[in-house]
């Protein structure tokens, strides 16, 4: 927040329009509190997003079933999650193997940004030399007659023209290829951010699968008398008011983990499906920009052949051989 810089601010806008596009399509996302507090709020969003009620595993999987109803039908209780978890692990070494690269091609675009405007810009002052050369100097070599000047003949607009048309349409073609590849490493960011989580779910699922057998042998020890008595007293219970407390642990536990395995389920197949999309929909965006990138560079060498090609058929120049004392 706070950086007013131009750059900074027309890449932001870009990537929020194109994000306020994508959600349009989900209802469940457009209705959400999260996204109304981020749209609507102009500061403290992240604490007022995690001042919000928190969910438990039950009540998110009821979210994913009702926004993702279709998916949620058509998985099987009975498939096996580590076929998921598989191909959700085959996957982000694709994904960090992408964004390296991507990284190490933005470097590049953008140093060649920077010197392609440098570029551009000497060649303004290029054509402002010869502007300045030709009335404050060439003039005096004519006796200011300035029907003999090339590039700023008064009357010959044409020239004037082509100049002009240099300095207001020749474009960098790589402000357009880093926006490109800025939003391809913010899109490769969310997915892998995607997978990831399923694996950290993954993750949380073993931890509460190794608590669970924990809780299990504890009741099996208070039900056994195989408990120290110290413990009572610390604890401050009785063993029918540990057990109490084991055995709706232990329901709470198998209930979290029974809906974990459903959103891992239902995530890993929403995301591998959409990596499949995804992957698609990279490819037709560069293509897109390559044809833009190809566009420009096709466009800033017709502007310039012009203007040169047009100058050097200038009449005054096919004497240029002549012996100027004759």
């Amino acid at each position: 927040m706070g950086n007013l810089e131009k750059k900074v601010i027309e890449m932001r806008t870009r990537v929020i329009n194109d994000f306020c596009h994508k959600i349009s399509k989900f209802e469940f996302i457009l209705e959400s509190d999260e996204l109304q507090i981020f749209l609507i709020r102009c500061n403290d969003v992240s604490k007022v997003i995690n001042n919000l009620p928190k969910l438990n595993y039950e009540e998110i999987l009821l979210r994913y079933k009702e926004a993702f109803s279709a998916v949620s039908k058509s998985i099987k209780d009975d498939n096996d999650n580590e076929i998921y978890i598989k191909k959700v692990n085959e996957a982000i070494p694709f994904m960090k193997k992408v964004l390296l690269n991507l990284n190490g091609f933005q470097k590049s675009v953008l140093a060649t940004q920077e010197y392609k405007e440098n570029e551009i810009k000497y060649y303004y002052q290029l054509m402002n030399f010869f502007e300045n050369f030709e009335k404050y100097t060439l003039s005096e070599y004519v006796n200011n007659d300035q029907n003999k000047l090339i590039l700023y003949n008064p009357n010959n607009s044409e020239t004037y023209n082509k100049i002009l048309d240099i300095k207001e349409n020749f474009k960098n073609p790589f402000i357009e290829l880093a926006s490109w590849i800025e939003d391809d490493i913010l899109d490769f960011k969310a997915m892998l951010s995607a997978l990831e989580s399923i694996i950290n779910l993954n993750g949380l699922l073993d931890k509460l699968s190794a608590r669970l057998t924990a809780i299990d042998e504890e009741i099996s020890k208070y039900e056994n008398d195989e408990y120290n008595y110290f413990t009572l007293l610390i604890k401050w219970k009785t063993v029918d008011g540990i057990l109490l407390e084991l055995r709706n642990e232990e329901i709470i536990t198998k209930n979290t983990i029974k809906a974990i395995n459903s959103i891992i389920k239902i995530a890993s197949k929403i995301t591998l499906d959409n990596l499949e999309i995804f992957k698609v929909e990279k490819l037709q965006r560069y293509h897109r920009h390559i044809k833009k990138f190809a566009e420009i560079q096709k466009s800033n060498g017709d502007i310039i052949n012009k203007l040169w090609s047009y100058i050097s058929n200038d009449p005054k120049l096919k004497d240029k051989d002549k012996d100027v004392i004759e």
